[in-house]
């Protein structure tokens, strides 16, 4: 009886003791799982070496390196270079004719190229041949320049019966770059309304105009 009173009376005092072991306990084991961590226990952080005592060897970084590319350099874009003409072939003629309105006088047979000067309304200028939309004229520096032909009053009134001596094509424009519209044969006579450089503008008895080669009249 004495022995089973003993235990119950120690029991209560054995369970707390037990109790307050484990509290003391469980802080020592909490740091020896965290490794001593600085924000836990307020201890620096250890490492541990390998056998033999040697220290890790440190984390190798490596770094790449970046090449650039060389910066490239364009070249602006002038209006000279834009403005690059082929040769054209020009027909050669001759006349003195009228401008018909303000237009400027190219120095190639493109609006695009150089401007040389300034054609005034009523001017003459000495034309000295054609190209398909421009007639090159001598200026009275001596220099040669372009002028739309759509700017010269390029037809002279005429009204005149000639025989043909040539069989010739009839174009719709003053120059040998015209479109064929018809034709008019040897022997013929053809009624001259206009004279333009180096062509006779006719008008046919279907009242279809056109120009043929002043070198078919003689």
């Amino acid at each position: 009886m004495r022995l089973r009173e003993f235990r119950a009376y120690a029991w209560p005092w054995m369970m707390t003791l037990a109790a307050a072991g484990l509290w003391v306990m469980l802080p020592a084991s909490a740091l020896a799982q965290t490794g001593g961590d600085e924000s836990m226990g307020g201890l620096p952080a250890t490492s541990i070496s390998p056998n033999g005592g040697e220290a890790p060897a440190p984390a190798t970084t490596h770094h790449r390196s970046i090449t650039r590319a060389p910066a490239v350099h364009h070249a602006p874009v002038t209006r000279a270079s834009a403005a690059a003409v082929k040769a054209v072939p020009v027909e050669p003629g001759q006349g003195k004719l009228r401008l018909k309105e303000e237009t400027w006088i190219y120095a190639q047979p493109s609006n695009k190229s150089a401007h040389i000067q300034k054609g005034e309304k009523g001017k003459f200028v000495m034309v000295t041949g054609s190209t398909h939309y421009f007639l090159r004229v001598k200026l009275k520096s001596g220099q040669d320049g372009y002028v739309l032909a759509a700017a010269v009053e390029m037809v002279a009134p005429a009204d005149k019966l000639f025989m043909l001596t040539h069989n010739a094509p009839v174009l719709d424009a003053p120059n040998r770059w015209g479109k064929k519209v018809s034709e008019v044969h040897q022997g013929h006579a053809v009624h001259v309304v206009g004279i333009a450089l180096n062509y006779m503008k006719i008008k046919m008895r279907s009242g279809l105009e056109g120009y043929i080669p002043s070198s078919a009249l003689e």
